[in-house]
């Protein structure tokens, strides 16, 4: 893979990140509102703080192995490996470093399976916190036939401009999330988005709900518990629709497991419908302080 191939897997795997990173983080809520005490900013906040940083708490050598998969009508099935390695880079600062896998011939003539010596790195999920958090009413929602009482939070998501990208300011999100602190792996239950559309992304609203909270999910031999998500994407311009479910654990580095989307896009001849399957084949998991 060479320099371009690698900034177009990049950019394409720019969402998914996203989703994965929004989707495995927990509620962050205001601290002066009289609320029960696991609904305090400091019994949330380090949960916050881990779901924002899907690489947090990995040390440099974790790694995982990434296969998307690309079907389009009337065109031959796209699939594309790679490894996503966490290394540190020039200063001292975390990256994650990307390389694909390929096939080569042996020594003996067949074709064997190994990573290309070519890579690129991207820079970490940019920092992210909320701005202005503010508490609102009680909803009740229902998981699996279960119905979960949630409180009601409006904030701003701000997303750190990294360097390198067009643009300098921050990418600002009007947020909405719905938290139970009886929901493991975060206790949001639902999150609206609505984006100002500023850099690489189009302005866009999204929604994502949760529908499964321990779902086993097969990578390589063996099983990851997982919280599952369906969520619906939509450019401000109406022009493209996404739909699908994301898997998540902050067990796997990177936080995504296997996610499966369908988008829609509308042009001069019709509509065109994509559908792309994103899954971990595997993966290595070093603990923080573990060098």
């Amino acid at each position: 893979m060479g320099s371009g191939k690698g900034i177009g897997v990049g950019r394409r795997l720019t969402r998914c990140v996203m989703v994965a990173a929004v989707l495995g983080f927990a509620g962050f809520l205001r601290a002066e509102e009289a609320v029960p005490a696991e609904e305090t900013l400091e019994a949330i906040a380090p949960k916050l703080d881990k779901g924002m940083a899907p690489w947090k708490g990995f040390a440099p050598g974790s790694w995982v192995d990434i296969r998307t998969t690309r079907k389009s009508p009337g065109k031959d099935e796209s699939i594309s490996e790679y490894r996503s390695t966490l290394v540190v880079g020039d200063g001292g600062k975390r990256e994650v470093q990307m390389r694909t896998w390929v096939l080569k011939s042996g020594p003996d003539g067949r074709e064997v399976r190994e990573l290309a010596e070519e890579s690129f790195a991207t820079q970490l999920p940019a920092e992210a916190w909320f701005e202005s958090p503010v508490l609102k009413q009680r909803e009740k929602l229902v998981i699996q036939g279960a119905e979960i009482e949630c409180r009601v939070l409006e904030a701003t998501l701000v997303q750190k401009a990294q360097s390198g990208l067009p643009g300098k300011d921050d990418l600002r999100r009007t947020a909405k999330l719905w938290y139970s602190p009886t929901v493991r792996d975060g206790g949001v239950v639902r999150i609206e988005l609505d984006a100002d559309g500023r850099r690489f992304f189009e302005a866009f609203s999204w929604d994502a709900a949760l529908v499964e909270i321990a779902r086993e999910v097969p990578v390589g031999a063996g099983l990851v518990r997982c919280i599952v998500w369906r969520h619906a994407y939509v450019t401000r311009d109406e022009k493209s629709t996404t739909t699908g479910e994301t898997a998540s654990s902050d067990a796997v580095p990177g936080g995504l497991v296997k996610s499966v989307q369908k988008t829609i896009t509308k042009t001069e001849s019709g509509c065109q419908e994509d559908t792309t399957v994103t899954e971990v084949t595997g993966f290595q998991a070093k603990p923080e302080g573990s060098d």
